[in-house]
């Protein structure tokens, strides 16, 4: 009697053990559609990507400040080292170096302030894409509100261009350059 138990349970291992390798490679064959998810993207030139002209890593005096049209001061919590305008936000360093500029897509005259290899109209995910190429790390940045990012690193100019967009519709929300 001992024999046929100790038989069945060699038997309940191999199907257990079969089992389980098939259900690794079922997974391991899936493909899910995504990018895939880098910590640090292949590099991608972002010169290429422009915002009013402004470059990282310049001082914020040599920028006209006075084109922007100021936020209301009840509007935001105020911070040091951040001047906020209703067409864009740049944030500096200890030094007044700019460190991130971040425009939305929600102001009336976007198409001056944006371009990617000077296209500036109609730009989508999509089209982010098309002109920069697949080299961007992929997140949700508000799986509530169905907002996803797309991260593109330039090692040489050591700077990160973000766009984010809508998962339904696939219109940028807002690009953000920084280091």
């Amino acid at each position: 009697m001992k024999i046929f138990e100790k038989e069945g349970k060699n038997k309940k291992s191999m199907v257990w053990l079969l089992f389980t390798i098939i259900f690794c490679f079922l997974l391991s064959a899936c493909d899910s559609g995504q990018t895939v998810n880098r910590k640090e993207p292949v590099s991608t030139d972002l010169s290429v990507v422009q915002i009013e002209g402004v470059e990282i890593g310049v001082s914020i005096d040599t920028i006209d400040l006075e084109k922007y049209t100021p936020l209301p001061a009840d509007t935001f919590t105020e911070e040091p080292n951040v001047y906020r305008f209703e067409e864009m936000q740049f944030e500096t360093d200890g030094n007044k170096q700019i460190q991130k500029i971040t425009i939305s897509n929600n102001f009336e005259n976007k198409t001056a302030l944006f371009s990617i290899k000077g296209e500036n109209e109609n730009l989508t995910i999509q089209k982010v894409v098309e002109l920069l190429g697949k080299n961007y790390n992929d997140y949700w940045y508000d799986r509530e509100q169905k907002i996803k990012a797309y991260t593109y690193h330039d090692e040489a100019k050591e700077m990160y261009a973000t766009f984010t967009f809508n998962t339904d519709y696939k219109d940028l929300i807002w690009v953000i350059l920084s280091r």
